[in-house]
Formats: C-alpha cells, structure tokens, sequence
C-alpha cells in the first residue's frame, strides 16, 4: 500500500470530537471502566456509528459549551476521517495520569492507529483533547533545551532524542530569512556524509499551496478565474453531473466532493504508474477516472489528494502546459528557489541528497533511490522536493502578502488564498488555526512543517527525513515560545 499523505490525516485528526454512550460492546470488553476509559469508549462508538447525530450527542455530553458551539466546522473534518479508516477496533489500552491511549485496528487500512484521551479528572470529566496517529509512528517524548540561543543549538539534541537521521529548520522574521540550520547525517549509518545547508527534503502535502500558488499567478494573468467550473473546463470530459457547478475555488479548498485518494493500494498503484503517455496525459486518465467517482453528497469539507490533481490538470487544459513546467515558472522560478524540483531528492542523477526512511521494526530504514516512486498523476497533491533556505523563502512570500508586502503575488491575492469560509479550517493548501497558516506534509518517509504567523510576522519551516510530525511540531513550538518571550 502506497501512503500518499499521512500528515493531513494527522491534522484532520488532531481535533476533539464526537461521541454517544452506548451498551457494552467490544470497545468496553478491551478499553478499562475508568473514567477516561468510558469517554474513550463512547467516542470510538459514535465513531464508529459515523452519523451526525451519535457525533454531536457525544459533545453535548462530554464537551464544553464552547466545543459544542464548534461542532460545525469539525464535523466535515469527522467526516472525512471516518471515510478514510473505516471502522475502529479496540486492541489494547494504556493510561498515563489524565489521558488513556487506546490501540485499534482500522478497517480501511492494513495498520494500527493509537488514539490519546485527555480527560478533565474533575467533574463534569469534559474530554480535554483527542489525538490519532498510526501507531509507533509518534517520535519519543521530545523537550526542546533550555536557554538555546541559534537553531543549531535547539535543533541537535531534538535530532538525536528522536533518532532522526537529519533535521533542518529555518526561521523568518519580517520577511527576512535570520536563521537557518542543518544536523545530523542524510541517510542512516556511519558511513553517511553530514547533511548540508543546502540538501533537498521531501515536503509532501505542503506542495499543494504551491500549486494553489501557481494556479493564483494564472488567475492574476488572467488565465483563470476562481469561479470557473469543472463543467466548463472539463467539457468533452465524462464527469458526474454534479460536479458540473463545483469551481475551481471550491476544489482549493477541499469542498469538491472528490474521492480522497490518500491511500492507494499496491494493485492501484501499479496501474496508476503504468499510464501510457506524458505526465499530463497520465494526470488527464486519472483525473478522468475522479470526476467519473460519484461527488459526496455532503461536500463541506473532504480533504482530497485527488482534488489537487484535478486543479493541477485545470491549469494544464487551460495553459496547454505541464504542471511541472508551471510550478518551475511560478513558483520556483518567480522566488528563484534553486534548490526546490519534483520528485524525491536523492534520484540516479542525483544519488547524494538525503534519503527518506522507512519504520523497519525498533530502527529505520534509508529509502533506495529508485524506491516508493510516486506517479505523476498524483505530483500536483505533493510530489515536491526543497531545502530549508528555500522553503523559508516560499513562506517568507506568503508572509509579505499576507501583512501587506508586494512579492511574487499580489498581497490582495495571498490574503485571499489563506482566506477560508467562516468556521472552515482550510483555504487554499493552507489550514488556518489559532492565527497560525500552516500545513503538514508527508508521503511516509520525509516529514515537513510551514508555519506562518502573519500577526507576528513570522514564520518557521521544518524538514527531516523521516515520519517523525512530532519532531517538527516540537521545533515550531520551540520557536514560537522564543519569539513570544523576546516581544
């Protein structure tokens, strides 16, 4: 099975939701009677359940009013999740103080998912926080250091704590690039040479706000326009006919209908790499083979890889032009990002750059060079390859748009690509929380993190080359909590 986007999982996930008591069943045979224990099991039932009744009975009973208030623009997220796991079933459970992590098998997918509860140990025992992620693929408990004054100071003893081959991480400030710092070596073994400044990291999903990005210079040329339909642009294509009215816009922003596309399996995989002809001819077969996909009936928000191959094609039909050769224009070209191209870094041609890593048991496997390819009917949902400096770049234009700053769109422009619908989380390749425009991305052996915060005019990128999220979150947070206690 070819995992195309682990980190989206985690953020959809990483968000408390619902729930409903019910009669003992086999979550209640494995997770304990505590308290902790029948919030847990009440949330996998409503879970399970999938409907939007059970889901908001449960945070009725076990959330704060102001949780309650939220239900609406995490349930599309809900959704989305239970669609992709299928359901969950319990195999073991542990506590740890206030929270309860509960190990389960997942119906759609051939692996474990943990599932952490927090719960409020004082009546009414609200549930605190709810967090899933494939099992063992969180790092270890991470602490940044204290009193650390450069990024290579925090960024080593994160590095070896979570046993990552190499961690790279840049920050900036009014749109400034003030620090940026590469550790550790770029594939496992002692043999390996250290990781440079300049070394190419996989990024994964957070490719998708620079095809958004690219698709924005069309539409400030002209070329496009945020309200064109698929029914006008896929004309002489079959398609659902509901899809005929869904805009460009809403295919931004995850509010299509599309099938998800976040795993493929081995035999879909296989077909998929084999499609004859040019990138774009392979894209238009499989987006051909999306838009014959039923819409979903309730399309408020479904994170979908396929969507972004969808948007991808768009600009190819309209530009007669690849998605390849748009992005080099675009985006790596427009910001002269010379250490940025697609596919994985470390290529034939190219043998040296860091190499991804593979969970292999307790340790961690290096990615072979012509290992896990990526077919390019999927290159436009996260397909991408960067270095640290120049991912910091990227974020530092979006950064100078969204406070105002002219660079290679037009600030209006950026402010409405981080723009989602009230009590939306995600815009244009960007989730939008707490202030924070950010977004994960993986394909499941690299792991990166943007972050922007336009009200501080700031922002932070983190890359290793291996799943670890935890590791980039504990970098970002780190900081942030500098930066808030220099103000």
């Amino acid at each position: 099975m070819t995992l195309l986007d682990v980190p989206p999982l985690r953020s959809l996930l990483l968000v408390a939701v619902p729930c409903v008591t019910a009669a003992p069943t086999l979550a209640q045979e494995v997770v304990p009677d505590t308290t902790a224990g029948r919030v847990a099991s009440a949330w996998i039932e409503a879970f399970n359940a999938g409907d939007r009744e059970s889901m908001l009975a449960f945070v009725r009973a076990h959330r704060t009013p102001e949780k309650v208030a939220e239900f609406d623009a995490s349930w599309g997220q809900l959704q989305g999740a239970r669609r992709m796991l299928g359901t969950l079933t319990p195999l073991s459970a542990s506590a740890a103080g206030d929270s309860l992590t509960v190990i389960a098998d997942v119906e759609n997918l051939p692996i474990e998912f943990a599932v952490r509860f927090q719960v409020d140990e004082q009546p009414p025992h609200h549930l605190l926080s709810m967090e899933m992620r494939p099992a063992g693929s969180a790092a270890p408990a991470l602490e940044a250091p204290a009193g650390w004054e450069t990024l290579a100071d925090l960024l080593e003893p994160l590095r070896e704590s979570a046993s990552a081959p190499a961690l790279t991480a840049a920050i900036v400030e009014g749109g400034r690039i003030v620090d940026v710092a590469a550790v550790g070596s770029r594939a496992t073994g002692a043999e390996s040479p250290d990781v440079l400044l300049d070394d190419r990291f996989h990024i994964g999903s957070v490719a998708k706000s620079m095809t958004a990005s690219m698709i924005a210079r069309l539409v400030e040329d002209g070329r496009l326009v945020w309200t064109d339909t698929i029914g006008d642009a896929y004309a002489g294509v079959e398609f659902d006919p509901a899809y005929a009215e869904v805009t460009l816009l809403e295919v931004l922003q995850h509010r299509a209908g599309l099938p998800q596309q976040l795993t493929i399996t081995d035999e879909e995989d296989e077909l998929l790499r084999a499609l004859p002809g040019t990138p774009t001819e392979q894209r238009a077969a499989y987006v051909a083979e999306m838009l014959a996909t039923p819409r979903l009936a309730d399309a408020t928000f479904q994170y979908s890889n396929a969507g972004y191959s969808v948007a991808g094609h768009w600009a190819e039909r309209v530009t007669g032009r690849s998605w390849e050769d748009l992005v080099q224009e675009h985006v790596f070209g427009a910001l002269r990002l010379r250490r940025s191209g697609i596919g994985w870094p470390a290529t034939p041609a190219r043998p040296a750059q860091p190499r991804g890593h593979f969970p292999d048991g307790s340790a961690l496997r290096a990615q072979g060079v012509d290992e896990y390819p990526l077919g390019p009917f999927m290159h436009p949902a996260g397909h991408v390859h960067t270095s640290a400096r120049d991912l910091a770049r990227y974020a530092a234009a979006h950064l100078n748009g969204l406070v105002g700053r002219e660079d290679f769109l037009l600030p209006e422009t950026v402010q409405f690509l981080h723009t989602p619908l009230p009590g939306a989380p995600y815009a244009c390749g960007w989730q939008i929380t707490g202030g924070k425009h950010a977004h994960d991305g993986s394909a499941g052996t690299f792991h990166a993190l943007i972050e922007v915060v336009p009200s501080e005019d700031r922002a932070v990128v983190v890359l290793t080359n291996a799943a670890l999220p935890d590791l980039c979150r504990v970098v970002a947070d780190a900081v942030a909590e500098r930066h808030a206690e220099r103000r």
